[in-house]
């Protein structure tokens, strides 16, 4: 049945037998959290007791933009960062960030292995919310001049 069920989901595919019997052996193991490409054009992300197929590439974006001046900047996961003459303002769907230019230069950046916000790190913080691969590949962090992380952009608090 389980096999049946994946070869009509992924028809468009044309996943051999082989490759099916795989993505079985991945769903059913004890690992909870898993990412895998199952070719070049699908992957297998297996999460928080969820399974997910996409065409999206697993690569995290790579993005390191020092903010100088005033202006809008238009960052890469559809979102924009807006410098004013008094504040600095990042745009999300749902939220907003403040922060004072007169702190300028900062850093928007991809995240890096060893990241760290208020002693913890990045990627324990971001598995503490739960927050999903495919959003966590592509977070941006709000940086000092100096490269220290002042907040996940997107998400509030640092604890």
């Amino acid at each position: 049945m389980k096999k049946q069920i994946l070869f009509r989901l992924l028809k468009k595919y044309n996943l051999s037998h082989q490759c099916i019997n795989e993505i079985i052996k991945k769903i059913s193991s004890n690992k909870s959290n898993l990412v895998s490409e199952i070719n070049p054009s699908i992957n297998l992300i297996k999460e928080y007791g969820n399974i997910i197929f996409t065409e999206e590439s697993l690569n995290p974006i790579s993005y390191n933009q020092e903010i100088t001046s005033e202006g809008i900047y238009m960052l890469p996961n559809n979102s924009k960062l807006e410098v004013g003459k008094n504040n600095c303002y990042f745009h999300t769907s749902n939220d907003k960030l403040w922060y004072n230019i007169e702190n300028l230069p900062i850093i928007i950046r991809s995240r890096d292995d060893g990241d760290k916000i208020n002693n913890k790190l990045v990627s324990d913080y971001l598995t503490n919310r739960k927050i999903p691969y495919l959003k966590k590949k592509d977070i941006l962090l709000l940086c000092s001049k100096e490269n220290n992380v002042l907040a996940v952009l997107g998400y509030k608090g640092g604890k």
